[in-house]
Formats: C-alpha cells, structure tokens, sequence
C-alpha cells in the first residue's frame, strides 16, 4: 500500500512539473469529488436512534473511506485512460509520423537529403606526345609510326594548408504530427595550393557536392581572388576546374554554398592526405551545450576549443601530419520534440 501510495503521489508531482495547470485543474476535480460522495453518503447514512461515540466513529470512518473509494477508482479509471491515449499515439506516431518511409521521403524530397561532405581532390598530371613504332610482320613493309599523347601522373602532395568554416542551423520540417530533423547550412573551403615541381603541369581540381539531390545557393568559387565559377562543371555531383600550373605555382582556391539537409551532416576525408596546416571550424549557434553529443565513429574536438554562451563553435586542427577526419553532426533525435533547438 505504502508502495502505490508513493508511486501515485510521483506520478501527481511529475505532472505538476511537466503540466502544473492541467495539475492544478485535475487535483480541483478530484478534490470537488471527494467532498461531494462525502456529503451525499453523509445524508443518506445519518443515524437515526443511535447516537454512541463509537457509533459516530463508525459511520464517520465509512463515508470517509466510500468517498476514498469513489476518488480512487476515478484516477484508476482516468490512469487506464491515459495509458489507453498513449498507447494510441505512439501507434500514430509510428504508422504516420517520421518512422514510416514514404513520409520521411516525402519531406527529404522537399526539403534536402542527408548531406556527406567529402574533401577537395587535386589530380596534376603532364602530358608528352610520344612516337610508336609498330613493327609489321611481314619484314619486307617497312614499321609503323605512330605519334599519341601518353599522360603522367605526380604523385607528389599539392596541399599546403586548408581551413574550413561550416555554419550548421537547426530548422525542423513538419508533415503531419512528425517533426523532422530538418537543417541549414552556410559552408566556405579554402585551400593553398602548390605545384610541387619545378615544370609546367596541368590540374584538374574535383570538389565533391554532399549530396546529389539538394538545393546550393549562392555558390561562390574564386582562385587567386578571381572568379571562376563560369569555368567550372557539374558533372556526377562535383564541381569540377581545370588548372594549368606553372612551376612552383601557389594557387589560392576558395569554394562557398549555402544548403540544406536532414538527419545529419558528416565530413569525412577518405583518403589518407599529408597536411602542415588544417583547421574546421563547426559552428552550432542555435545548440546548448548540455543537448551536444558526438555521433559514433566521429572525433570529437579538445575541450579548449569550446566557447559559450553563443556562440557554441567546434574548432579542430590538425598539423602536422597524416589526417583522415571524419566529422558529424546528428539532427534525428531533434525531430522528435517541439522545440527548435532541442537537440543534435
């Protein structure tokens, strides 16, 4: 008794908590009961020729525990009725809200997909035309000579330095009763880079877009503080630029966008790379720090990277050295509340 007795007083005090007026209605009504079943058993139970101390008590005690009863079955019954309405929501929940399939589709197709950013990749390459000669089988024709272009690949590191600055923003989309994780970003890649021989030699630069199916607006591309977004092609989700470079050339390459996504967003650089100077820098102005995690498989930054209050940026460098970063940020669980900035 004791037991259910202070499971029922924790239940009263987390609603008084989460919903203090509904609380305070809830507690009126079932208060207003419990006086009135105590009157009404009080004037169809009044003794009529007794009228002993023990007899008192005794009726006294039996409309207090009939009114008791009546209150009690009215928060059983409301409790069965509460489980009954949750029971019914989550079934909702999980037959229209962001679990089924069609519907998630539905906002991704609208809004952006999950969005993978990779790395800027640099293919630098010479060409030379060569003669070959084909020697006939039959000695008596004389050999053929055949002039092609035979490319070479360098093998060598171009980068010098990179330095990234990613602004993420939370922006849930709703269909239905589901929020979805929905965000926006506002990305700007800078890259030095250098020919690392003394010969002329062409380049062709490919920045992978992080996802195929999404809108990009305000792109911006500059190499040494030129425009050159005229030059670039889209080709299979890529920006692509040609670049001839001359020996020992630095090239100054920025690339800028404004997206968005749902779900999540990740950079990775997949392929080992050598780097002397790297920096990204995540920031999340919109997110306390208490509702950060790191999603798995993610590094996470040095603890001296962290600034609150707002605006909360994640800073992460690398130098020198081998890097192979992998770096996320997880909007799923954002889309199951209400509040905007409820969590990452």
């Amino acid at each position: 008794m004791k037991s259910l007795l202070l499971k029922v007083l924790g239940r009263a005090s987390d609603l008084a908590d989460v919903q203090p007026v509904i609380g305070l209605f809830l507690a009126g009504a079932l208060l207003a009961v419990f006086f009135a079943a105590l009157i009404q058993s009080k004037s169809a139970n009044e003794p009529e020729a007794k009228s002993g101390l023990l007899w008192t008590l005794y009726h006294q005690i039996t409309r207090l525990v009939g009114a008791l009863m009546v209150v009690l079955m009215l928060v059983g019954a409301l409790s069965l009725l509460r489980i009954y309405l949750h029971q019914t929501l989550a079934h909702f929940q999980r037959t229209h809200g962001r679990i089924t399939e069609a519907n998630y589709n539905a906002v991704q197709s609208i809004w952006g997909a999950e969005q993978n950013q990779g790395e800027l990749r640099m293919e630098i390459f010479y060409e030379e035309e060569v003669t070959e000669r084909i020697e006939s089988e039959d000695l008596r024709k004389p050999a053929l000579l055949r002039k092609k272009i035979v490319r070479h690949d360098i093998t060598a590191n171009p980068f010098v330095a990179a330095h990234h600055e990613v602004t993420l923003r939370q922006n849930p989309r709703k269909k239905g009763s589901a929020l979805y994780g929905g965000y926006e970003t506002a990305c700007r890649f800078t890259w030095r880079l250098k020919n690392p021989v003394n010969r002329d030699l062409n380049s062709i630069l490919k920045f992978p877009l992080p996802a195929a199916s999404a809108m990009y607006d305000e792109i911006l591309a500059t190499l040494k503080d030129e425009d050159v977004l005229p030059r670039i092609q889209l080709k299979d989700a890529s920006l692509i630029l040609t670049q001839e470079l001359k020996p020992n050339e630095t090239l100054e390459l920025a690339i800028a966008f404004k997206s968005r996504g749902m779900s999540f967003w990740y950079l990775q650089v997949k392929e080992p790379r050598e780097i002397r100077d790297f920096t990204l820098t995540l920031n999340l102005p919109d997110l306390p720090k208490a509702r950060l995690n790191y999603p798995e498989g993610c590094m996470t930054s040095p603890p001296k990277a962290w600034a609150f209050p707002c605006p909360p940026w994640r800073d992460y460098q690398r130098r020198p050295g081998r890097s192979r970063a992998r770096l996320a940020s997880d909007f799923r669980n954002a889309g199951l509340r209400s509040d905007p900035g409820s969590g990452l």
